[in-house]
C-alpha cells in the first residue's frame, strides 16, 4: 500500500491536471491508495464548503485505511526522540505518517523532505 501525504493530496485536489493528481488516481484505480488518520485531518479542515468536505471525505474514505493505534503512536515518539537526539526535528503528523507506514509494511507518497531523515521508511 502507499499512504498518500497530505501535501500530495491537496495538490491533486487543487490541480486536477498534476502529476500528483493523476499519480492519485492511479494508485486509487489499482486498489493501493491508503489514508491515516492525521492524513484525514489535515486534507479535509481544506474543505471551503459542506459538500466540498462530504465529496473530499468519500474519496478520502474509499482509500485503505491504515491504524496502528497505540504501536504506531509509540513508535512515533520512538521516531521524534531519536531525531531529536541526533539534532533533528520533524513535524508529528510526519513522524506519525512514517510510523503507521513501517508498521503496516507500506511506503509513503509525499514531497516533505522530512520523511528521508527516518530510517527504513520507503517513499513512493
Amino acid at each position: 500500500m502507499v499512504i498518500i501525504d497530505s501535501d500530495i493530496l491537496i495538490t491533486a485536489y487543487k490541480q486536477p491536471n498534476s502529476p500528483e493528481s493523476v499519480e492519485v488516481r492511479r494508485l486509487i484505480d489499482v486498489n493501493e491508495a491508503a489514508t491515516v488518520g492525521i492524513v484525514l485531518a489535515e486534507v479535509l479542515r481544506g474543505a471551503r464548503a459542506e459538500a466540498e468536505f462530504e465529496e473530499m471525505s468519500d474519496e478520502l474514505l474509499a482509500m485503505h485505511y491504515v491504524d496502528g493505534g497505540r504501536p504506531a503512536w509509540l513508535l512515533a515518539s520512538r521516531i521524534l526522540f531519536d531525531l531529536k537526539r541526533a539534532g533533528n526535528v520533524i513535524p508529528l503528523p510526519d513522524a506519525i505518517i512514517a510510523a503507521e507506514a513501517l508498521l503496516s509494511d507500506s511506503v509513503v507518497y509525499g514531497h516533505d523532505e522530512h520523511f528521508r531523515r527516518i530510517q527504513g521508511l520507503r517513499l513512493h
